[in-house]
């Protein structure tokens, strides 16, 4: 498209899904945002970003391939960008064609994770502070600041902003399962939790003592909070009760409506994904992921 501009870059980039192995949400804040206490964790499937830089001294954005997602502009990419040449003082056209692989809704972070990889890429090109940059990832969004710091696996605190590595963490297997007639609403989700009481989250010692003994021990500790908004709808159940026997650990991811199960072995993952298939026909999708 932009063929006629000189300097015309041209770039593939992934970016990938996250699960929330822990997730404890606090009340919300004077400023309409929730504090939480949460581990991220990235996973191997991902969107893929075409993306074209031109130098042309115009601020343009294009996004193509999430036509049936969301009006022209309203994307997670045309924010960044938007906000990134702001704080920078530099105007490009961008065209960027989005291969949707995460799913929307489902509580692994896909837009985030889009924004958050082609502001990688921008500050590749174009390096802007770093204190700047992430000015830009907690503009955009709450999960972006995690995609942007290119973490593993982080303990994640504020409303998202703060970002802290975590190691040791052994590598997982995992499923990845969405219900295929269930989304759900991040606004509703929280709004629907705020009405409920909930226990004060685990200490940060205790839940990273259990990310360091693996899955088997995580259920002792770690949770998610919307579990309790979306616990008595019939496709959770299925999903419990598929990993009757295995050893590993399943919960919600975000607000929903995902769920995943992890175990340090891919013979559990293996056979929980060959459960949901021979039961629950047309009712799932499913992905095999590795963490």
């Amino acid at each position: 498209m932009y063929n006629d501009f000189r300097n015309v870059m041209r770039s593939v980039v992934l970016a990938p899904a996250k699960v929330n192995l822990h997730l404890a949400v606090g009340e919300k804040r004077d400023d309409g945002f929730h504090s939480i206490e949460s581990v991220f964790a990235r996973t191997d499937l991902c969107d893929e970003l075409e993306v074209e830089i031109a130098e042309s001294g115009v601020a343009d954005v294009q996004v193509r391939g999430l036509e049936g997602l969301c009006g022209p502009g309203k994307d997670t990419m045309s924010k960044a960008a938007g906000i990134w040449m702001r704080k920078s003082g530099r105007a490009v056209r961008l065209l960027i064609r989005c291969t949707k692989r995460i799913p929307s809704q489902a509580g692994l972070g896909g837009g985030s994770s889009d924004a958050a990889s082609l502001l990688l890429l921008l500050d590749s090109l174009y390096p802007m502070e770093q204190e700047k940059l992430r000015e830009v990832a907690a503009e955009v969004g709450s999960d972006v600041p995690f995609f942007l710091s290119r973490s593993r696996v982080a303990w994640v605190t504020g409303r998202g902003e703060q970002v802290e590595p975590v190691e040791g963490v052994r590598p997982l297997y995992g499923a990845l399962v969405m219900p295929s007639a269930l989304k759900c609403s991040t606004k509703e989700a929280y709004e629907a939790l705020d009405r409920l009481a909930r226990p004060a989250p685990p200490a940060k010692s205790l839940v990273l003592e259990a990310l360091r003994l693996g899955p088997a021990r995580y259920g002792r500790v770690l949770r998610n909070d919307f579990f309790e908004v979306v616990k008595t709808s019939q496709p959770y159940d299925s999903l419990i009760r598929a990993a009757d026997g295995l050893v590993g650990y399943g919960a919600l991811s975000g607000s929903g409506s995902c769920w995943f199960f992890v175990s340090e072995e891919k013979t559990f993952v293996d056979s929980y994904i060959a459960r949901l298939g021979e039961k629950n026909a047309g009712r799932f999708k499913s992905w095999f992921v590795q963490i």
